[in-house]
């Protein structure tokens, strides 16, 4: 509170701010190549948090650490939306949505906008939720690995286990991506 005093910015500024030095303040501690694997989209990025939180809660086990789960947006294309529970309410959602934004642009060579749909314990709301689009359309596909296609049609991306050795993309329709990913695996 003194900081967003003392700057005349709001508090949740001054979390955000935090929440950028501290992705670089981590990479620079050495942790770089740990996040770097965290996945291959935002999307999945930000689903592997839960995993990464629960492997520091065996070396800090007085650690509260947040839940994160992730979801495609079905209102916006190429948009996700991530829903953050913390014991501490929504207290540090400053801090959620620097991490995120500095993430985005580290890691996947993107800008993002995070817009807030619900606030944990507002309204009955038991999480935190954000709405989060690429502001270049163009790279909305590092969210989630949707891409357009050639024809111009939005089609997700699915890499099967037998052509990913190839290096090479599966593309599925929208409408059947649950079914396009299925197969995808077991082939």
């Amino acid at each position: 509170v003194a900081a967003a005093m003392a700057l005349s910015v709001t508090v949740d500024d001054v979390l955000e701010l935090f929440g950028e030095f501290f992705l670089q303040y981590t990479i620079d501690k050495g942790y770089d190549n740990l996040l770097r694997c965290q996945g291959s989209t935002l999307r999945l990025w930000l689903s592997n948090l839960n995993a990464l939180h629960d492997h520091l809660q065996s070396s800090l086990p007085a650690g509260n650490f947040p839940v994160f789960w992730c979801e495609n947006c079905e209102v916006f294309d190429g948009a996700i939306i991530l829903h953050y529970y913390s014991v501490r309410g929504a207290l540090l959602g400053g801090v959620v949505v620097g991490i995120v934004k500095e993430v985005a642009k580290t890691y996947f060579d993107v800008e993002v906008q995070m817009d807030k749909l619900a606030v944990q314990g507002e309204n009955g709301s038991e999480c935190t939720t954000w709405r989060i689009t690429a502001k270049d359309p163009t790279k909305r596909h590092k969210l989630t690995m949707e891409t357009i296609s050639d024809d111009g049609s939005f089609v997700t991306a699915t890499i099967s286990r037998r052509r990913a050795r190839r290096g090479t993309l599966k593309h599925g329709n929208r409408s059947n991506s649950q079914e396009s990913t299925t197969s995808s695996l077991s082939a």
